[in-house]
């Protein structure tokens, strides 16, 4: 660990703080690195945060190409105290990338290793005078009068982690139209969503009895809580429909107190097979729209409080007494300075695919819904994938890595 290769052995340490970052950004940028520099160690560094879903570790130990990585606890006394968790090593060559988290504590990482930092995201960070390069997702705007020489779109590394997903996989299409939920990946967003969205499926097929569902499980939820989700109802913030776990063969479903039947399949089997979505904001909605999939994207406003903002305010309704209506003011305040919450809206500066932001009802969205997929589709579904653009992005971010670890090594020769 501690010898050099002849270029000298580099080390990438990447800053995270939940799904989003880690299957949307890590997983297509570690893939690119390992296939150009197999000797590169990819280190993830979790960062605290109220977007994490619990089960980050879980998935970082089943990726291949990550060679180590920290707990947020490890991360905290790797950052304050120099305490480096197992894999982590000082002497190595090598960065701090930020994919998210707080920024000033990927600085004060980068100063406890003396790395330069860099970023990755949709738009130029507030405070970029702490990142020695700036990497974006090409479609935003770059707020400055003058191109930064620091300041480098790449593309979108969501277009590249879905195509990745699918990479051995043929669009397949079964006689039925199929429809694929993403309830989402963190526990508390399932536990809402799964029962609605089953009961927003009841109503459509009362109108559509031949459609098919699919439920895209997430890496982040295991079986265990998805039947707990599915069984139970008893503090659910919207209306929502029970469901029975179910075994067959090699495949699970759940079975509706409606009998509605509901395949559990994982995301790539959705893209490859889904005419529509029904899903929430996030990295999914990129994903989909890269794939060509028409969605309909959900936010439902009942208790406000409960749902994640960025940044501290994101934890105001953990004050007593006045936390929880600072919370929903800052929401409603945060809801109407976003113009579009899906990545196809707001690449497209319009809304190219349904939007529907309130207090949910499962009448009125499976009502929008059935008007939704009246339309031709096959129009939309190209206007989405051409708007996503084409994949290269985690090349082109590989690329510019590696040209940095070749000027380094140069530099000491």
């Amino acid at each position: 660990m501690h010898g050099n290769s002849p270029k000298g052995l580099q080390q990438i340490l990447v800053t995270a703080i939940g799904p989003g970052e880690i299957s949307s950004w890590l997983y297509p940028l570690a893939r690119a690195l390992k296939d150009k520099l197999p000797e590169i160690r990819i280190c993830v560094v979790l960062l605290p945060s109220i977007f994490q879903s619990g089960s980050e570790v879980a998935v970082l130990k089943r990726m291949s190409d990550v060679d180590s990585y920290s707990t947020i606890g490890q991360s905290r006394r790797m950052i304050f105290q120099g305490i480096l968790p197992p894999g982590f090593c000082r002497e190595l060559k090598g960065c701090v990338f930020h994919l998210g988290g707080e920024p000033i504590l990927s600085r004060l990482l980068a100063l406890r290793f003396k790395y330069p930092l860099f970023f990755y995201g949709e738009e130029p960070p507030r405070f970029r005078f702490l990142f020695e390069r700036i990497f974006l997702d090409s479609y935003e705007q770059i707020s400055t009068p003058k191109r930064c020489h620091k300041i480098m779109p790449v593309g979108s590394l969501m277009v590249d982690a879905s195509r990745l997903h699918t990479k051995h996989s043929q669009r397949s299409k079964s006689d039925s139209f199929t429809v694929g939920l993403f309830p989402g990946s963190r526990r508390y967003q399932v536990e809402h969503m799964l029962p609605f969205f089953m009961r927003v499926a009841s109503l459509v097929s009362a109108r559509l009895p031949d459609a098919r569902w699919l439920i895209a499980k997430s890496d982040y939820l295991n079986m265990e809580d998805l039947e707990m989700i599915s069984a139970g109802m008893d503090k659910n913030i919207l209306e929502g429909d029970r469901a029975e776990l179910k075994f067959m063969n090699s495949s699970s479903f759940l079975l509706s107190e409606k009998d509605i039947r509901f395949e559990v399949v994982t995301s790539k089997t959705v893209f490859s097979q889904a005419d529509a979505a029904l899903c929430l904001p996030g990295s999914n909605t990129a994903e989909l729209a890269s794939m060509g999939i028409p969605m309909m994207v959900l936010t439902p406003s009942q208790r406000p409080e409960r749902l994640p903002i960025p940044g501290p305010v994101g934890y105001l309704d953990r004050l007593p007494f006045i936390g929880r209506y600072l919370k929903i003011v800052f929401v409603w305040l945060y809801w109407r300075r976003s113009k579009y919450l899906a990545h196809p809206n707001k690449k497209a500066g319009r809304e190219l695919v349904p939007e529907i932001v309130g207090r949910l009802n499962a009448q009125q969205v499976s009502d929008a819904f059935l008007d939704f997929i009246k339309q031709p589709l096959q129009p939309l579904s190209a206007e989405l994938r051409d708007l996503m653009g084409s994949e290269g992005a985690s090349d082109r971010l590989a690329n510019e890595l590696l040209l940095f670890f070749e000027k380094e090594n140069g530099s000491d020769e």
